[in-house]
């Protein structure tokens, strides 16, 4: 997906919600997920300014996980972004759930 300013990923959300069930929780029984990366400023704030822009590719914070319920196929549900499809080897697409399964920030309580 892109979306002009970021680019995301949409993926079966079943591929993912397995091994993540807190994304179940947070985003209930949706057919895909896109997932993107960003600032943590940039990306949760309601108006894309210039200052804003600026600040987060001048001074990078820490990033964050964009992950979106998508309702239907991706590009239905985007009408107005370029939607591109990707053709992944088995162990490629495998890869790529890691990469997102491993992005998340687990919180390992020790007792």
């Amino acid at each position: 997906m892109n979306h002009g300013y970021h680019t995301g990923i949409v993926i079966p959300a079943w591929e993912i919600q397995s091994t993540l069930p807190q994304l179940q929780e947070r985003l209930g029984n949706t057919p895909y997920i896109e997932f993107g990366w960003g600032n943590n400023l940039f990306y949760p704030a309601g108006e894309t300014t210039t200052g804003l822009t600026l600040r987060a590719i001048l001074w990078p914070t820490k990033p964050v996980i964009h992950a979106v319920a998508i309702p239907e196929k991706a590009e239905d549900y985007y009408s107005n972004s370029q939607v591109e499809k990707l053709c992944l080897s088995a162990t490629g697409y495998s890869l790529l759930i890691s990469y997102i399964q491993n992005s998340f920030y687990k919180n390992k309580k020790t007792i």
